[in-house]
């Protein structure tokens, strides 16, 4: 019977596993950044990519917003606990809902499936 040594490929396979989730990462914040339509360009500078247990940036709006809670539903947060892309911007939903006609609706949506199908 023949066997092969397999040595560390595991370790080899799960860096480029991660190696490539990063680079989906990036391409995806690349690309949610240029998609967000622009008025005071406050929205697309809220991109930002957290690592596991780093905590979002935040500004505050005053007593209207309060702080942050993931919970708010004007928040996006996208991906797992290992990176997370988040933007930060108070009325990002509004504008993923078309309230900006620089934008059509559901351009984070779109963003995201450009994204998978350059990756697919």
């Amino acid at each position: 019977m023949t066997s092969v040594k397999t040595h560390n490929y595991h370790i080899q396979m799960k860096k480029a596993t991660s190696d490539i989730i990063l680079s989906f990462i990036e391409d995806l914040f690349i690309k949610l950044t240029e998609d967000t339509p622009v008025d005071t360009g406050f929205a697309r500078f809220s991109w930002q990519i957290l690592k596991e247990g780093e905590v979002p940036e935040y500004y505050d709006f005053g007593p209207f917003y309060g702080p942050p809670s993931i919970g708010n539903l004007d928040w996006v947060k996208l991906g797992g606990s290992k990176p997370t892309i988040w933007n930060n911007a108070p009325y990002i939903m509004f504008l993923n809902e078309g309230w900006s006609e620089q934008a059509p609706s559901n351009f984070i949506d779109f963003a995201i499936n450009d994204i998978i199908a350059q990756y697919s």
